[in-house]
């Protein structure tokens, strides 16, 4: 039997069933009834709420509690306006996120991501899976670095770095700062662990290389320049900074994530600038990207090393055969 107190708890027992963004959706009580029930538009604005009873929680998308005063989410750092679709304030780290305005959320991507508390990018409500730190399907322990295209097995053969970078060097995460194709030889030759780089060394093998490094194809004699021709391969680097963004539709990871430039991924073969890939489209709609705008991975997509390295030795040849006559 049980009394008055214990029933009254009973009564005011809610269970709350968040979606993959931890936004209630639907509130139940101890018995399984459905108390309220509740739909978003994309950014958090309250599209469709049913409620049974008078009670209602005020957490609501990304369990975050709706000011009914002003229409406003708080985050902690910053207030969210769903019907805006932006942050109130600026990104108090917004030097992380390059390429991104500091007002927007979530990279454009809010059904998708997260931003748990106004600062950080998230990819889901788990706070242990960050948008910048994880989400690569192999990160090398030396350095963290270097990686493989998620599940794209047709990209094993090409040699990706990931690293902060400017025209003149790429500044790898553990410090090592890359200036020459003798110092990108020192380093990923002798790393005791193995990669694609010092496999194809030992073979005799060339070894295409893309720089996901800012600005590492810029101007006359960039890094990538550089290591296209005292290397003699091939070499894809961006004229501007990289960006990262986040979308449902185009995808270079396996995770959602794609890489994207603000200029050109310009294309070095033995030192000579062979072609230049349009990187960025500024007609960026709801993560849409118009049709001029063609991302890395769609062009390397179906093509293996070797047949890059034959495509543009045979435009090589051409080019170099014209200039003698």
């Amino acid at each position: 039997m049980t009394t008055k107190t214990e029933q009254k708890t009973r009564k005011g027992i809610r269970f709350y069933h968040p979606d993959h963004l931890g936004s209630t959706t639907v509130v139940t009580d101890i018995d399984g009834e459905v108390t309220q029930n509740v739909a978003y538009i994309p950014y958090g604005e309250v599209f469709v709420e049913q409620r049974n009873g008078t009670w209602n929680t005020p957490y609501l998308f990304n369990a975050k509690e709706l000011d009914e005063e002003t229409g406003l989410y708080y985050y902690g750092a910053r207030y969210l306006d769903p019907t805006g679709t932006r942050w109130l304030s600026v990104d108090p780290l917004f030097e992380k996120y390059v390429g991104m305005t500091p007002y927007g959320y979530c990279a454009g991507n809010p059904v998708g991501l997260v931003d748990v508390d106004g600062q950080e990018i998230y990819l889901s409500f788990d706070r242990s899976k960050k948008l910048r730190d994880t989400n690569l399907k192999q990160w090398k322990t030396n350095n963290g670095l270097y990686h493989d295209l998620g599940n794209l097995p047709d990209h094993e053969d090409i040699f990706f770095i990931g690293a902060h970078g400017n025209p003149n060097s790429i500044e790898l995460q553990d410090g090592t700062r890359i200036k020459s194709a003798f110092d990108f030889e020192k380093y990923f030759f002798n790393t005791p662990e193995e990669n694609l780089y010092k496999r194809n060394s030992m073979e005799g093998k060339q070894t295409v290389i893309v720089l996901y490094s800012c600005s590492t194809g810029k101007g006359d004699n960039s890094i990538g320049q550089q290591l296209s021709s005292d290397l003699g391969t091939l070499v894809f680097a961006p004229s501007e900074k990289v960006q990262v963004r986040s979308t449902s539709d185009i995808q270079v990871l396996d995770d959602g994530l794609f890489f994207d430039t603000g200029g050109s991924w310009n294309v070095f073969y033995k030192g000579e600038l062979m072609e230049q890939i349009n990187g960025y489209d500024n007609r960026c709609f709801f993560d849409m990207f118009g049709q001029d705008a063609v991302q890395l991975k769609d062009f390397l997509k179906g093509k293996t090393a070797e047949d890059l390295l034959k495509h543009y030795e045979k435009l090589y040849q051409e080019k170099h055969g014209k200039n003698e006559e």
